[in-house]
């Protein structure tokens, strides 16, 4: 599976599938069910043994197709390196505190009904009425009330939040309209929290475990996604909100030290766009960590503010966006070709203002256009990418808008989750790494590591020299002269660690910048 995977991303993994590809063995996979229909155990023990023998042909098959496209060292020294420490990150799972879960279970429960009356009284009072009836959690439902009853105008009739969010922006809604949408966005992230992270069923030892998947991600090979483990318990860690975080405790005598990758994607581009710009600004932030801004600067271009003007927030007082955050904003979501109005939706700027800072963006960066130009006329050219840490994306279809928009990313997007990804193994196989400790969590462009007090200071130095480890990246440009000119590229890494609440425990909510003198809890 992780083999295929590597050599065809946009493919299907599954036994059924590489069966098909790599053997002439007929399709079996329903006799897995069937023998239970005839309680033929001997059928049972059959289909098992075609598992067994198919998926070593098929293993042998691909070994071969790995080594004849170059991508077998690939495949052993990174990704089958990676597996069993993912692995051993499942089992270890993450300690949760019982009796807070408990605790904020039952306070969701009211929060949930007190939002769903909330969403009741708003839509008759938008609507007129003296009562109204409707489930805010029902696609349907929603439908019939924001576009045959309200007559909001969205993009089609989705009721997504990116839709809910442009109809709120939309200059016809009315301001009952808006407390309407409000409500009902509301109400499903209480509901969403309550059943997605409140109501998750941890194992019997009080661990919440994840299941850690390279495959997870077709259109993103590299990066690593999460899910429920395989009995059904669990959850997707990867993207925890910050109400839940309180709930995730270190083991007893043990603390949490996390460190995260300072916008490695933007920097990677800026290479791999060649940006000299954003490698000076970038550069310059990386030897002066706290008195130079990279998005600051940013802001400086593209609004004509002198830099020390630039407020070092991003919302104000008032809780209105800084032009820093609509800046960051641009540069990590403009980057890979996403329009003004999307922009607008995420920064929550008028449509006037996301326009606005859309052409101010494109203006003082005009190579962001031409490297997309470049990727596609490569990929076009070569009919696959191949990132400077050895994946491969290999275009299998027909070359539309959709597929370049997922070229574009490939390479920020997988260079930051392989690179992040092999802190793990580079850190647990070196010598010096504490027997004790281990990498408990990845969040894609951060990894949270568990160990005791007294370890605090190595393992973060050990993190920290793998964390930033130069990356020599060749600009695409360069690669369709057929060029190798390779800059090397050190993305600083920012950490911080847990200090112990008033009980003496070590959450993850109290992850804090490192201060020079940690005094044990104990």
């Amino acid at each position: 599976m992780l083999a295929h995977h590597l050599l065809y991303p946009s493919l299907p993994h599954d036994l059924g599938f590489l069966t098909a590809q790599y053997t002439d063995h007929p399709y079996y996979k329903d006799e897995g069910k069937e023998w239970r229909q005839e309680n033929d155990i001997d059928a049972f023990w059959e289909y098992n043994v075609k598992d067994c023998c198919i998926t070593l042909a098929c293993a042998q098959r691909l070994l071969v197709e790995l080594r004849a496209q170059g991508l077998d060292q690939f495949f052993f020294n990174h990704v089958m390196r990676l597996q069993p420490h993912l692995v051993r990150m499942t089992v270890g799972g993450i300690l949760c505190d019982v009796g807070l879960k408990a605790t904020i279970t039952e306070q969701l429960a009211g929060d949930v009904e007190q939002a769903r009356r909330v969403c009741q009284t708003k839509a008759a009072e938008a609507l007129g009425l003296s009562d109204y009836e409707f489930n805010p959690n029902s696609t349907p439902d929603v439908q019939r009330l924001l576009f045959d009853e309200l007559h909001l105008v969205g993009r089609g009739r989705s009721t997504d939040k990116e839709n809910r969010k442009r109809m709120r922006a939309h200059p016809r809604t009315s301001p009952a309209a808006r407390e309407v949408i409000d409500g009902i966005d509301g109400y499903r992230k209480d509901a969403k929290f309550n059943s997605t992270y409140a109501r998750s069923r941890i194992d019997p030892d009080n661990r919440f475990r994840c299941e850690y998947k390279q495959t997870g991600t077709a259109r993103l090979p590299g990066r690593l996604s999460s899910s429920q483990v395989m009995w059904g318990n669990g959850q997707n860690l990867q993207n925890i909100p910050v109400r839940a975080k309180p709930m995730f405790i270190a083991d007893p005598g043990f603390v949490f030290s996390y460190y995260d990758m300072a916008q490695i994607e933007a920097r990677i581009v800026a290479y791999l766009a060649d940006i000299p710009v954003w490698k000076h600004q970038f550069e310059m932030a990386r030897l002066h960590p706290g008195s130079y801004d990279a998005h600051c600067a940013l802001a400086s271009e593209m609004f004509g503010i002198p830099y020390e003007q630039v407020p070092r927030e991003d919302w104000t007082e008032a809780g209105e966006p800084t032009v820093r955050y609509v800046s960051k904003r641009s540069r990590h979501g403009l980057n890979y070709r996403m329009q003004a109005d999307r922009l607008g939706i995420v920064t929550g700027l008028p449509q006037h203002q996301a326009e606005r800072a859309f052409s101010l963006y494109h203006r003082v960066t005009p190579q962001i256009s031409v490297w997309w130009d470049d990727v596609i006329e490569l990929v076009k050219r070569d009919r696959a990418i191949t990132t400077c840490l050895g994946r491969r994306w290999i275009l299998l279809e027909r070359p539309d808008d959709q597929a370049f928009e997922s070229i574009i990313a490939f390479e920020p997007q997988s260079i930051n989750g392989d690179f992040t990804a092999s802190v793990i193994y580079k850190c647990e196989s070196d010598p010096r790494w504490p027997r004790d400790a281990r990498i408990m969590m990845n969040l894609h462009d951060a990894n949270i590591a568990m160990h005791r007090p007294a370890d605090g200071e190595l393992v973060r130095e050990i993190m920290r020299e793998y964390a930033e480890q130069p990356l020599m990246v060749n600009s695409v440009k360069n690669r369709l002269r057929g060029v190798d000119q390779p800059e090397p590229l050190i993305v600083p890494a920012e950490f911080k660690m847990t200090y112990p609440d008033e009980h003496g425990i070590h959450r993850w909510s109290t992850l804090d910048k490192v201060k020079k003198v940690y005094e044990d809890a104990d």
